[in-house]
C-alpha cells in the first residue's frame, strides 16, 4: 500500500499515518484475519489482500485516523487511574475458528461493559447512514464479546461511544435534530453465540470463495446504497422541476416533455461506498461496470 504526499503535508503526518493506515488493512502476509475484514464485504476483502502492495491512497484521505489513534491512545494510558474489579484497554486477543485465527483489539473492558470509541463526522450518525453504522458495529461487537466469552470474560452489556470530530455548538442550538453533544453513546444489542457462530462461519466460507477468485458482488447493503429515485432540473436551476420519480424511464418521459435544456439526476440509488469509500474499486469488474452502465447520469450529476 502505498500512501501519497500530494498536497504536500507536513511529513511527521505523513509517516504516521502512512504506518497507521497500513496496519488497518490486510496483506498477503497476514498470518490471521481481523475482525474488521470479517464484517467487511467479502469481495472488497479479497482485493484488498490481492492487490495490497499496488493500492494508492493520499494522506488526505485517511488522515482523520489519526485522531481516533490518539483517542485510543490516551484511553490505554490513563485507564489505570479509573477504578473497575476488571478492567483493561487496547488488548488483542486471538481464537482459532475453522482453522482460521481471527484476531481483534478490545479497546476497553469495565467490569462487564465492553466498549468501542469511534470518531466520525456529525452527518454519518445522523443521516440515513446510522442503522447501517450500528448494524456494522452490533457484529463488530458481539465478534469481540464472543473472543472474551472464549477467554473466560463475561460480558453483560456492549456499547459504542463516538466522539464528533466535527460537532458545531451553533448549530446544536440552531437545529433540533443535531446532537447536542460532541459525543454519543450508542447502546449494542446482544445477539446469541449461536448467531455469531454462524455469521463468522458465512463470512469465512465467503472470503475463502473470493480468495479463490470466485466473486460475488457486494449487496446493496454492503454498497450503503439507497432507494433509486430520480429528479429533472432545468440546466442552472437551483431546485428540480419533478423530484421523487420511481424510475428512470418515466424521469426521462418527463424531461423529453419539456421546451428547453433539462437533466436527470439520481437521487439515491447510488453505491456510496463504492463511489467514494471504496480504495479498491479500481480493480472491482462490478465498479466499472456500473459507471459503465451509469455514465449520463454520474455525467449529468457534475
Amino acid at each position: 500500500m502505498q500512501i501519497t504526499n500530494k498536497h504536500n503535508i507536513n511529513k511527521v503526518i505523513h509517516t504516521v499515518i502512512e504506518k497507521i493506515t497500513r496496519q488497518q488493512f490486510a496483506s498477503k502476509e497476514d498470518a490471521y484475519i481481523r475482525v474488521t475484514d470479517i464484517i467487511r464485504p467479502s469481495h472488497q476483502f479479497a482485493l484488498i489482500e490481492k492487490h495490497f502492495d499496488e493500492i494508492k491512497m493520499d494522506v488526505t484521505e485517511t488522515i482523520f485516523t489519526m485522531i481516533g489513534t490518539a483517542v485510543h491512545g490516551l484511553i490505554a494510558k490513563h485507564i489505570e487511574h479509573i477504578p473497575a474489579l476488571v478492567k483493561f484497554a487496547e488488548k488483542r486477543f486471538q481464537t482459532v475458528f475453522s482453522n482460521t485465527t481471527i484476531s481483534g483489539q478490545i479497546d476497553l473492558y469495565m467490569d462487564g461493559t465492553l466498549t468501542d470509541f469511534k470518531t466520525s463526522g456529525v452527518w454519518g450518525l445522523t443521516s440515513s447512514s446510522r442503522s447501517k453504522k450500528i448494524a456494522e458495529w452490533t457484529k463488530q461487537l458481539n465478534i469481540y464479546k464472543y473472543f472474551l466469552e472464549k477467554n473466560n470474560i463475561d460480558v453483560y452489556s456492549l456499547e459504542i461511544v463516538v466522539i464528533y470530530r466535527d460537532w458545531s455548538r451553533a448549530i446544536a442550538e440552531k437545529n433540533d435534530d443535531y446532537p447536542k453533544l460532541c459525543y454519543d453513546t450508542v447502546k449494542i444489542e446482544i445477539l446469541p453465540n449461536h448467531e455469531i457462530e454462524e455469521y463468522i462461519t458465512n463470512q469465512l466460507e465467503k472470503i475463502n470463495i473470493a480468495r479463490q477468485g470466485h466473486t460475488e458482488e457486494c449487496s446493496d447493503e454492503d454498497k450503503w446504497k439507497k432507494k433509486y429515485l430520480f429528479k429533472v432540473m432545468k440546466e442552472g436551476a437551483k431546485r428540480a422541476t419533478r423530484s421523487k420519480i420511481e424510475d428512470y424511464e418515466t424521469a426521462k418521459e418527463i424531461k423529453d416533455s419539456l421546451d428547453g435544456n433539462y437533466k436527470i439526476i439520481q437521487e439515491g440509488g447510488k453505491p456510496t461506498r463504492c463511489l467514494y469509500y471504496c480504495n479498491v474499486k479500481e480493480y472491482c469488474p462490478f465498479y466499472k461496470n456500473y459507471i459503465k452502465n451509469n455514465k449520463e447520469l454520474l455525467t449529468n450529476e457534475n
